[in-house]
């Protein structure tokens, strides 16, 4: 993603991505401003997720006014934060609740979308079950509603040769290229690709 950065991390394993990425930046490595919240499950552990889900609010609030690019690793764990800052407990909650929370997270996407920032929010993948039964296929781990609420909807993959690909799910923008694969084997599957195929009037420099 262009810099300057701010990397969000929830994601216990993302200094290995933040390492690659001040790698690659290399003289602009300063430029990536990596910020880390981590819930300390001891005592109170709804008062520690509260503190934790309002300090990534605020920073959150700040970064996509101020960067150029945010990170937020991952959705998929920052709804778990949500969840035990208001019921102490990240299952067994009724749906009705999830009402609220969502609420949250789609004020995320307009902010993003109200600014400059390029946003991306990352989520996991879990197995897809119907009736007790997985079915091989992968659902979002998180809030689904981001499919809907975002500008483009991609999912990333890697085959058993160790070829990484880009698939575009949905695209509000350009309509043209859902469905489209960006293949590492290609040496497309970048942002800068992914950007200029999203948006054609732009080029990959306008990106960097």
């Amino acid at each position: 993603m262009p810099l300057p950065l701010a990397y969000m991390q929830l994601d216990a394993s993302g200094e290995f991505r933040l390492e690659q990425a001040r790698k690659k930046a290399g003289k602009r490595a300063k430029e990536i401003k990596h910020l880390k919240y981590f819930a300390d499950s001891r005592g109170d552990i709804k008062s520690n997720n509260l503190a934790v889900w309002e300090r990534y609010i605020r920073d959150f609030e700040y970064n996509v006014r101020n960067f150029r690019s945010v990170l937020v690793d991952t959705l998929t764990e920052l709804l778990d934060v949500r969840k035990i800052a208001e019921h102490g407990r990240n299952s067994q909650i009724l749906q009705i609740y999830y009402g609220s929370m969502y609420a949250d997270f789609r004020w995320m996407v307009k902010e993003a979308r109200n600014n400059d920032a390029n946003v991306c929010f990352l989520h996991r993948m879990k197995p897809e079950y119907v009736g007790g039964e997985t079915t091989g296929n992968e659902v979002l781990s998180g809030w689904p509603g981001i499919v809907y609420e975002t500008q483009v909807y991609i999912e990333h993959d890697r085959d058993d040769d160790g070829v990484f690909t880009t698939t575009i799910k949905e695209c509000e923008q350009n309509a043209l290229v859902t469905g489209l694969v960006l293949d590492s084997k290609e040496g497309d599957n970048d942002f800068p690709s992914l950007a200029t195929k999203v948006f054609p009037d732009t080029d990959q420099e306008d990106w960097q």
